[in-house]
């Protein structure tokens, strides 16, 4: 027997936390339980670790052992457990849970009030899926309404609302609430599909009930009013209620459904006779004796009586002749599955009132005949409104059509002649793989086979809404498959471009769309056709009187189409075998000249933007005028290519002067007053290096009108600024143009920008472009003047950290680095690290990025190990550690000591737990050869560190000590 004075004297004897562990664990006995409860072992449970952002739930020695002797002492054990002090520390949740699987259930029951608190925390690790068998081993034991109350627990849910996120233009868009819970949707539907079962049997009625009762959270959690609407609009997020394909997607509300019916069948399988008592409970909450007014609730309803007819036969009457259920889209799939397979036992009197409905004909021919309307701008005549009648009809009558007789099967059969065979009949909806974008009345293999009038014809009378059976196809959809169609064969369809003048904007815009298509697929075509369509195209007036249109199926006017203009011209200007033929020169200027002077972007296009439609970057490429610009840009360049390939070389450096055109359009439009634009300043900044190898003299000249530096022009600068910043490579010749703006971007630093960029952060930009001219010796560091010393002054620490880790990566991803680079990058790094030393607080990002310097292996190792020093030393932590301590293995067998007191730091300074766990393998690695070897100052370092390491709690160095005590003994 464990004396209590045995207990005292072995804690006593417990100095460090790995003692502590392992004393629990040679704990074979459940003798010790009682002493070890008088010492109060069982009163402190360890809490979690949080720090910063992180948290670790530390394993706690005395519940383990409380798993080990639950199945021998379960009542002591249980007893114990109920009075350890409540605690957040999930393992000993875990721990807990797994001493009630191993006690009998009506002893694990009493565990179950604290388990509820449990089941509530957001940090479940594993614990849910011992909670969910906690449930299984109960409803198996008979504990019912304790496994009842666990699961309510366990699935209990909340609503959860996301941010809006931003749309075109600027604009917010909600998303709608979900159904949550604190476990992830994976995990619950696991819950649901491995251990409600087991609930289900053991006590089917009240645990379908608290699934119904769920499923009713979730819906209303959805954004469903619980007070007025009866519409869950399940008929699209379940598809079916059987398992079927269409249920695309997983969510809570889904899983749900699953589960309910499920559990509904399970029922009805064991006890045929409880059909009616399940479609009750299905269909009315128990507490309060009221109908569950969601539709997903009639339709699972329907499903049960359909898998079980014999026993409600008056039920199906019911649900079938109900009017309100014969043609809602909200139970229509499993009504008609349910008709489709009692049809034929109804009585003829019952079937004729069916069918009379569907002589009838549709109830909504009103709301047909008003949205095609809308539409197409014209009402559908009596011959259209009666197609849609018959086709509706033939989809009706399809889904019992084996079940017809006649005259019924005569007019069956004289429908699908005139329509086809109806696909999917059951379904009012059904999805065939993913649907992309707009629907085309024609595939574009179905308009390569027409010949040119025929094509034509058909684009000139063809109308939005005409067909009367699905979603109405669009004209935009029509265009995607003309754009298809001239991309495949851009060379048939080229002469074809003088047939396009005349059709609607949609179809002009999408046939030249698809040559700029087939560029980039590098197909040869005919330009001259497609520039003269181009040229019509802008030369007609830009808003289109009376014109109606939908917002995204047409197009509004000829905007879109004079964008696709300027974008298909800008692709034919770029070098290669499909670029425009020089002799084209005219024309192709002729067709982009007018688009320069296109009135998008206008000011409101640019003002009030949110997050990324702010950039005038982003505005521009999305913009008529932004297109254009940039198609004047390549344009010139086209132009002196030319030039120079015509032995003309002289006319070409003469710049700008030997294209007039182009330099006219850029001078005007870098004028404020002629061209407000914010989107077309930063065009100039982003074709800078561009407009300086085109024309070097006039882009020196106009430095200060594309950057300009008075106050009131700043918002121009900026935008011109940040293009070049973020998009331009930092050509070594821009330097020496650009000097004063690189110098004012550094003393800018601190000032404050609002306006986010998409593709990257024009100060992180600003320190790349000169990392790359310190590298290559255009920029030198001299302390803090120059503009790298400068900049080294004033950036922050996450700056100067950027900074040094893009040094780092170019570092150690280069092959062979010239030994005047090293030289640099070696005053540069000791620079840092001198100013680092008197504050390391703020230079924790500086200061780690030396984790790729070193990893490199390209610096001096004797430096570079002592660089390292300094930098755990001060920053306690380091980038990259994983590449650190590969390259401090290969170190090791040359400088073993440094290393070892490197690694010292390092554990040292790990203040999150995980750092080292993920890292073990490597630090074995290194510790291993120094702990085998003979007796030295690096041994009794390296025994230390493993000794270090195992008082933390990693035992996962005594095969090593061990090795290296009987080395020494």
């Amino acid at each position: 027997m464990s004396s209590r004075e045995l207990v005292k004297k072995a804690l006593q004897a417990i100095e460090r936390p790995v003692d502590f562990e392992f004393f629990f664990s040679e704990l074979k006995s459940p003798d010790w339980l009682e002493p070890l409860a008088a010492e109060g072992v069982f009163d402190k449970p360890y809490p979690p670790v949080e720090e910063k952002e992180w948290i670790s739930f530390p394993m706690w020695p005395p519940s383990r052992y409380l798993v080990r002797m639950a199945e021998k002492a379960p009542d002591l054990v249980a007893q114990l457990a109920l009075r350890i002090p409540e605690t957040a520390n999930v393992r000993i949740h875990e721990d807990l849970t797994d001493a009630s699987l191993a006690m009998p259930p009506d002893i694990a029951q009493r565990i179950v009030p604290k388990a509820i608190g449990w089941a509530k925390s957001k940090y479940q690790l594993r614990l849910a899926d011992r909670l969910g068998k906690l449930i299984s081993h109960l409803a198996h034991g008979g504990q019912i309404e304790k496994a009842l109350d666990l699961a309510t627990a366990l699935l209990e849910l909340h609503k959860e609302q996301k941010e809006p996120i931003e749309g075109f233009e600027g604009e917010k868009l909600s998303y709608p609430p979900e159904p949550k819970s604190v476990l992830s949707d994976w995990n619950y539907e696991r819950i649901l599909k491995e251990h409600i079962p087991d609930l289900v049997s053991a006590e089917g009625l009240k645990a379908l009930d608290l699934l119904c009762d769920l499923l009713e959270q979730a819906i209303v959690f959805s954004g469903g009013d619980a007070d007025t609407e009866s519409e869950d609009y399940s008929y699209i997020w379940r598809t079916a209620i059987e398992s079927h394909s269409q249920n695309e997607g997983r969510d809570l509300r889904g899983s749900l459904v699953s589960a309910v019916r499920d559990a509904s069948e399970a029922i009805t399988a064991a006890n045929p006779m409880l059909v009616r008592e399940v479609v009750r409970c299905v269909r009315y909450n128990s507490h309060n004796a009221t109908p569950r007014k969601w539709k997903v609730f009639d339709r699972i309803a329907l499903h049960i009586i359909r898998e079980r007819p014999d026993a409600v036969s008056d039920l199906i009457r019911g649900e079938l002749l109900k009017p309100t259920n014969f043609d809602d889209t909200g139970i229509s799939h499993e009504y008609r599955l349910l008709l489709k397979k009692m049809f034929g036992v109804l009585d003829l009197s019952d079937q004729q009132i069916i069918l009379g409905w569907i002589e009838a004909g549709p109830p909504d021919v009103d709301g047909w005949v008003q949205r095609v309307t809308e539409a197409t701008g014209e009402a559908p005549s009596v011959e259209d409104t009666e197609k849609y009648k018959r086709a509706w009809q033939l989809k009706r009558l399809a889904v019992f059509s084996e079940s017809l007789s006649e005259p019924w099967v005569g007019r069956y059969r004289a429908l699908v002649e005139e329509f086809g065979p109806p696909e999917y009949p059951e379904f009012s909806f059904y999805s065939i793989g993913v649907t992309r974008g707009p629907m085309s009345p024609k595939r574009a293999t179905d308009l390569s086979q027409m010949q040119e009038d025929e094509l034509c014809r058909f684009l000139t009378d063809w109308k939005p809404g005409e067909e009367v059976l699905g979603i109405v196809p669009s004209r935009e959809g029509l265009g995607r498959e003309i754009s298809q169609m001239v991309a495949n064969d851009p060379a048939k369809y080229a002469p074809l471009a003088p047939s396009f003048e005349g059709l609607d904007p949609t179809y002009v815009r999408s046939f030249l769309q698809g040559f700029r298509d087939a560029i980039g697929q590098k197909k040869p075509f005919a330009w001259a056709p497609v520039i003269d369509l181009s040229y019509w195209v802008v030369t007609q007036a830009r808003e289109i009187a009376g014109r109606k249109v939908d917002k995204w199926g047409t197009d509004p006017d000829w905007s879109w189409a004079r964008k696709t203009v300027a974008g298909l011209l800008s692709s034919g200007f770029l070098e290669g075998g499909g670029s425009i033929p020089w002799h084209l020169r005219e024309r192709a200027w002729a067709a982009l000249i007018p688009v320069t002077n296109d009135p998008h972007p206008e000011p409101e296009d640019e003002v009030e933007r949110i997050g990324l439609s702010a950039d005038p970057s982003h505005v521009a490429i999305n913009s008529v005028r932004g297109e254009a610009i940039e198609a004047v840009v390549r344009y010139a360049c086209w132009v002196k290519r030319n030039l120079s390939n015509e032995g003309k070389k002289r006319l070409a450096g003469q710049g700008l002067k030997s294209m007039p055109e182009v330099r006219d359009v850029l001078d005007a439009h870098l004028e404020p007053t002629r061209d407000p634009s914010l989107a077309i300043r930063s065009v100039y900044g982003l074709w800078f290096p561009t407009l300086h190898w085109l024309d070097d003299k006039w882009a020196i000249q106009n430095v200060r009108k594309i950057f300009p530096e008075t106050t009131g022009l700043r918002k121009y600068k900026d935008a011109a600024w940040d293009a070049y910043i973020i998009f331009s490579t930092p050509y070594l010749n821009m330097l020496d143009v650009l000097r004063a703006q690189y110098s004012r971007a550094v003393a800018e630093l601190n000032s404050s920008l609002t306006i986010e960029h998409g593709v990257g952060d024009p100060k992180e930009k600003l320190a790349e472009h000169l990392m790359t001219f310190h590298w290559h010796g255009k920029l030198p560091y001299r302390g803090t003047s120059g503009i790298l010393g400068k900049f080294f002054s004033i950036a922050t620490d996450k700056l100067r950290g950027h900074a040094l880790e893009v040094l780092g990566r170019w570092i150690h991803s280069s092959g062979k680095v010239s030994p005047a680079v090293i030289e640099r990058l070696r005053k540069l790094w000791e620079g840092q690290v001198a100013k680092a030393k008197d504050d390391p607080a703020q230079n924790i990002r500086t200061l780690t990025a030396y984790g790729w310097w070193f990893a490199s292996g390209k610096f001096p190792q004797k430096w570079s190990m002592a660089q390292l020093t300094i930098v755990l030393r001060l920053a306690k932590t380091i980038d990259v550690d994983y590449l650190v301590l590969e390259r401090l293995l290969v170190v090791s067998r040359i400088m073993p000591l440094e290393v070892i007191r490197c690694l010292r730091l390092f554990c040292e300074a790990s203040e999150q737990q995980w750092e080292i766990s993920s890292r073990l393998d490597a630090i074995k690695k290194i510790l291993s050869p120094m702990l085998k070897g003979k007796r030295s100052a690096v041994k009794e370092e390296a025994i230390d560190l493993a000794e270090f390491l195992t008082a933390k709690g990693f035992r996962y160095f005594d095969d090593l000590l061990d090795d290296a005590y009987q080395a020494a003994t």
